[in-house]
């Protein structure tokens, strides 16, 4: 179990190392400009929120663009995973909290323009007895929040480059997807008859 827990961290700080390195879309697919953000979770996922609605809205408000001559696109995350920092891995070997995805950036015909994991990793360099006790008394709504803030800067980023603080927000409401296998349903609204 340690050793499966060590291995995925490891992944992860090596796909965000190169996460970082990479070239914006902007730069290798000419100027974009990112209508509407949706967002569904494997049926795996397991979160103290409903995370879906939680990366939603601060991707949204953050990748959601009008960038000159930027060719119209829809962005979809797919949420694959979130992983909580572990009190006794960060005691031991390092634990951190991380939100796992899938991008996938679409032009306005449905023709996939890129499709990219990316990866948002926080509260790694606490560890030891202060990590320790930093996962056992995180509030993991908190948590949520704070990694779907970062992580949406970082998609910001991936997809504009540096010109993203710069461009003006075109955000609307966020949209929800719900996965395939639990896709919640609202029961129908009954229509009250008049007795007469």
């Amino acid at each position: 179990m340690i050793i499966h827990v060590v291995k995925a961290t490891l992944v992860v700080a090596f796909a965000t190392l190169l996460a970082g390195c990479q070239t914006a879309l902007v730069d290798q697919f000419g100027p974009l400009s990112v209508r509407s953000v949706s967002v569904s979770a494997k049926p795996t996922v397991q979160s103290a929120t409903d995370i879906k609605s939680v990366v939603a809205k601060a991707a949204t408000a953050t990748i959601v663009k009008d960038m000159p001559n930027g060719r119209p696109a829809s962005v979809h995350i797919t949420v694959n995973g979130v992983n909580y920092k572990n009190a006794v891995m960060s005691l031991l070997v390092g634990s951190a909290n991380i939100l796992g995805t899938t991008v996938s950036v679409t032009d306005r015909s449905g023709s996939v323009i890129a499709e990219f994991p990316l990866n948002e990793q926080a509260d790694y360099i606490f560890n030891g007895v202060i990590g320790a006790a930093i996962a056992a008394t995180q509030d993991l709504a908190d948590v949520d929040r704070k990694l779907s803030e970062g992580y949406a800067k970082s998609l910001a980023k991936r997809i504009y480059g540096d010109q993203a603080e710069q461009l003006p927000s075109a955000a609307p409401a966020p949209t929800v997807s719900p996965s395939d296998e639990t896709a919640e349903r609202k029961p129908a609204r009954r229509r009250k008859v008049p007795v007469s």
